[in-house]
């Protein structure tokens, strides 16, 4: 249920992106109208406007439920913020770069939170979140564990915007959902189980 809300968000993006030239002209006028944002049916120039205000309104509908359910985190409430301010220049500026460059901000933050774990406080980040899941051998485990996650936030920060700059809007729309929401973290975490199988206590 919690990876369907997760996951919520990002596939409303996707749909709204791709069945935006195929509503109905009235659908899109009666939308402008409310959302000022001034689309015109059918322009598919106008899909990432689209998708990104749907996607704005799918974030807060997830934290929502995510706070309902109390597995609201702080990892969601920043995610939201990169949105909110991403998405929100994007559709006052009618410019799609700085969409394009939330999931990096977002990863790259990441990142910095990770790796300030490692330098700061007796614990990382990664040994909070699954130190009750894991029992590991060797304490320095924890830190290695650490810094590839601040390893797997860079390169994933680094191809959002190679794809972005390097191929078509659509090509970028479906790699947010195939590579950086479903492929790439999941590819991770299997490395990463199969370098943890070994080295736990239990």
């Amino acid at each position: 249920m919690k990876l369907f809300i997760e996951l919520l968000p990002i596939t409303i993006f996707v749909v709204a992106y791709f069945f935006y030239p195929d509503l109905p002209a009235a659908w899109i006028d009666a939308f402008s109208d409310a959302s000022y944002l001034e689309l015109t049916a059918g322009e598919s120039g106008d899909r990432i406007y689209f998708a990104t205000f749907v996607l704005i309104v799918a974030m807060v509908i997830q934290c929502g439920i995510l706070w309902a359910i109390r597995e609201l985190g702080g990892t969601h409430l920043a995610a939201l913020a990169v949105v909110l301010v991403a998405g929100g220049l994007t559709l006052l500026l009618k410019d799609p770069l700085f969409i394009k460059w939330k999931p990096t901000v977002f990863y790259w933050a990441l990142a910095i939170a990770f790796l300030g774990s490692s330098l700061i406080g007796s614990r990382t980040l990664v040994e909070r979140m699954f130190s009750k899941a894991f029992s590991l051998n060797d304490a320095r485990l924890w830190r290695q564990l650490n810094i590839a996650w601040v390893g797997f936030f860079l390169i994933c920060g680094a191809l959002n915007l190679y794809v972005a700059y390097g191929f078509s809007e659509e090509f970028w729309v479906q790699f947010k959902l195939f590579g950086l929401a479903l492929g790439l973290p999941v590819l991770f975490l299997l490395a990463q189980g199969i370098y943890l199988a070994p080295r736990l206590k239990d």
